[in-house]
């Protein structure tokens, strides 16, 4: 999910998923994406999503600051990843994918001078 502020400025709140049951927040929005999914380029304004609704399912995360993956590249962006992996079935993975116009690259930035930071586990008391 991304946020900008009023200001600016950025940051992602990142779940990663892997193939098998399916997500209950990620089906409330079949509608939606099933409406995205018609091949139109337009932009099309889907409301609000209600963060409450997200099932995180840990406190466990992981932050850094980064960059956005696609055009226009945003950098200075708040990147927080949650630590717990959460399934999704392949149809959906699917539906997203035509939603998004994904095609299967990123675009791939210099580093510009710019150092890797080390990132850090906030909320753990383990270190990484």
């Amino acid at each position: 999910m991304l946020h900008e502020s009023p200001s600016g400025k950025s940051a992602v709140v990142g779940i990663m998923y892997k193939i098998g049951r399916a997500d209950s927040f990620l089906s409330m929005l079949t509608d939606h994406l099933a409406n995205l999914s018609g091949g139109s380029e337009e932009e099309k304004e889907l409301g609000v999503v209600e963060p409450r609704h997200v099932k995180i399912g840990s406190r466990k995360y992981y932050r850094c600051i980064g960059s956005l993956p696609v055009p226009p590249c945003t950098q200075d962006v708040i990147w927080t990843m949650v630590n717990k992996v959460r399934t999704v079935t392949r149809e959906k993975v699917s539906l997203l994918r035509v939603a998004v116009h994904d095609n299967g690259w990123m675009t791939s930035q210099s580093f510009d001078h710019r150092f890797l930071p080390e990132l850090y586990l906030i909320g753990v008391s383990s270190s990484i």
